[in-house]
């Protein structure tokens, strides 16, 4: 008996997601809505919809021995009128879900970014910021969204998901590089930052706070010793010590740049270690509080030892704070 219940949800629900979801988007409306007709005379037409049907989504809740209608619009659609006019016995309730979107945007901190203009390495993204106007700007490293410098502010866009992560221009783009501060090369001149913001162009792109925690509750003051996580697209969650203030050099396609004035996170273990390549971008917390202190800007290659820009003088620098 069980048995037969659960086949009468499946089938209730393929019929349910026939009339509803597949018949509206039919190319020839006048034989969808004669098809739907000779198959449940019901007081409801889907002509006088603008775009699409309502129903967004069609779910079978075996446990609870239901079917959930999900509408995107708050229409006057009765799912149990419509059930019972199909010779459907089963429980039917209607919920307002909104419009079912893709599972990978709005882009947060923690996802995975690259820029679409020269090199545009795929890093991560630090976090959603806005400036004293409220305007909203995606934060993350120049070397990922402004190719070291080589990006054209205003013009070359940037990707979310990440090349490397399968994003592909156009469809994947969400916005357009705004500005970057210059990564000093030749390892003379020293750089405190490795840092670019991007311009969203539609809010609904993107969203506040970092994967998994949700907002950023306000800027941290970290000291030595201080247990911190970070969230990166290459190695996610993971914990580390603030243990150094570090001076070092690294490479930029041959071309040596010195960074100053950085932390120096040692990882608690984890396999990943704190970051990886990939993790560049990935917003440094402390663990106590989700206060932002940093940035993931560079690893080490034969240990687990991370740099991060100090967050303040990167705010500082573009006028933002945490969105």
């Amino acid at each position: 008996m069980e048995a037969s219940r659960f086949d009468e949800l499946g089938q209730a629900q393929r019929v349910l997601t026939h009339v509803l979801l597949r018949l509206p988007h039919m190319e020839d409306p006048e034989a969808g809505l004669t098809i739907q007709r000779a198959t449940v005379d019901v007081d409801f037409d889907f002509r006088q919809w603008p775009t699409q049907t309502p129903v967004a989504a069609i779910g079978t809740d075996r446990q609870q021995r239901r079917i959930t209608v999900f509408l995107a619009d708050e229409v006057p659609l009765d799912g149990s009128s419509i059930a019972r006019t199909l010779g459907l016995d089963v429980d039917v309730r209607t919920v307002v879900s909104g419009p079912i979107l893709p599972a990978q945007p709005p882009a947060q901190g923690g996802d995975s970014i690259s820029g679409n203009g020269p090199k545009g390495d795929t890093g991560t993204i630090t976090c959603l910021v806005e400036d004293v106007t409220r305007r909203l700007l995606l934060l993350g490293c120049n070397h990922t969204l402004a190719g070291v410098n080589r990006a054209a502010i205003g013009s070359d866009t940037v990707r979310q998901p990440g090349a490397a992560a399968g994003g592909v221009a156009p469809a994947d783009s969400i916005g357009l590089v705004a500005d970057f501060e210059p990564i000093r090369l030749g390892g003379v001149s020293a750089n405190i930052m490795d840092a670019a913001v991007g311009r969203p162009t539609h809010p609904a792109a993107v969203t506040p706070g970092v994967i998994g925690i949700g907002s950023i509750p306000g800027v941290g003051a970290p000291s030595h010793g201080d247990l911190v996580a970070k969230v990166g697209w290459r190695t996610g969650y993971t914990f580390g010590t603030y243990t150094y203030d570090m001076a070092y050099t690294t490479s930029f396609g041959g071309t040596p740049a010195l960074f100053n004035e950085q932390m120096g996170i040692v990882g608690a273990g984890q396999a990943s270690g704190f970051a990886q390549q990939g993790d560049s971008g990935a917003p440094v917390l402390l663990a106590a509080s989700n206060e932002i202190v940093g940035m993931v800007i560079g690893v080490a290659s034969g240990m687990d030892l991370t740099f991060a820009s100090p967050i303040v003088p990167v705010f500082t620098r573009f006028g933002v704070r945490p969105a």
